[in-house]
């Protein structure tokens, strides 16, 4: 039922075109970097550790609508803004005459859903823009999307526990009890319902690298190694003379049964990388989620006198070692289901 993960045969691909050095062999496991100063994340209901100039970047999805903080939001401005978009949502025809507004619904704690038609011409689907509010510390959270008006009655139930269940959230909180880290809240509850988180994260002193790291409910429908020598069998034949992999094989961590590729390849005098860890899951399971994690390494686009190459890491070897560290971090947060 899962998506297909393309970024890794589009970067392998990426690195085939441009290789230039000999097959090399596999590399082994490099020993862990030092995690003095390193913080520990709780990302949905998993957990990561990251060293402390990590800049990170993340997305959360419940029901499959995006859940975000709407940062600089006060009592006042929350009932203005939801006052304003009620407002212009009633004042907006539909073609049958009647508003495009549909109805209000509060549920307590000025946590509010507006629902409406989101087209003038039908009267299949609804969008649902929802402010869910937390105390302690006072914060507000934007759930915005679409739901179909046959369950409109089933949406607002679920919204509204939800609403219910959301709480404020300092970003060093790990939390103990089950439910589903996002962006400055937390959502308590361990009952079943589709959830992904999405995180970027970058480092200063290793520029052009990006580290991702997704997990969601339902399992991916192949396994890691089987796509990648699908995608090398069929799409690259004959054309893996300059690819380094450095790994290929299963890499547990914990409990978690996962499989690891990655590759390097090096052209124009730049290094590339490409490294996937993927863990497939398994369907209606919160504690055993589809988690992937990748390491991209793409090439300088604009080298010049004024803006010389800069490599992300001084060798395969440190490149590993950054991985191996943060891979070997991954971990269901205890309590979280």
């Amino acid at each position: 039922m899962k998506r297909n993960h393309f970024f890794l045969a589009l970067t392998i691909c990426w690195a085939i075109f441009y290789a230039s050095e000999g097959f090399a062999q596999t590399v082994s496991r490099n020993n862990l970097m030092d995690k003095t100063g390193w913080r520990t994340y709780c990302f949905g209901r998993y957990l990561v550790e990251l060293p402390p100039e990590a800049k990170v970047r993340s997305a959360y999805k419940m029901w499959g609508i995006e859940i975000e903080s709407v940062p600089a939001e006060t009592p006042a401005t929350l009932k203005a803004r939801i006052d304003k978009r009620e407002g212009e949502l009633k004042a907006s025809r539909h073609e049958s005459g009647e508003s495009m507004f549909v109805r209000r619904v509060d549920y307590g704690n000025g946590s509010v859903s507006l629902l409406s038609w989101n087209s003038p011409r039908r009267k299949i689907l609804m969008s649902e823009e929802s402010y869910f509010v937390a105390t302690n510390p006072w914060r507000v959270f934007r759930y915005n999307g679409e739901i179909s008006a046959s369950r409109q009655d089933h949406a607002v139930s679920l919204i509204g526990a939800l609403a219910t269940n959301i709480r404020a959230r300092s970003d060093k909180e790990i939390p103990s009890g089950p439910g589903f880290c996002i962006d400055e809240g937390f959502v308590a509850g361990g009952e079943y319902r589709t959830e992904e988180v999405q995180v970027g994260i970058t480092f200063p002193q290793h520029p052009n690298a990006l580290i991702t790291i997704d997990a969601s409910t339902g399992a991916e429908q192949d396994r890691l190694l089987e796509r990648v020598d699908k995608f090398f069998a069929t799409a690259v034949a004959g054309q893996l003379s300059g690819l380094k992999i450095l790994r290929k094989r299963q890499r547990n961590v914990g409990p978690i049964e996962a499989e690891e590729y990655a590759t390097a390849a090096s052209g124009n005098g730049q290094r590339v990388y490409a490294f996937a860890w993927e863990s497939q899951g398994k369907d209606k399971s919160l504690s055993e989620q589809n988690v992937v994690a990748a390491l991209k390494v793409m090439e300088q686009s604009v080298v010049t006198e004024h803006t010389p190459y800069r490599p992300a890491f001084k060798s395969d070897e440190e490149a590993l070692q950054l991985w191996d560290t943060i891979i070997d971090s991954i971990r269901l947060r205890p309590g979280a289901v």
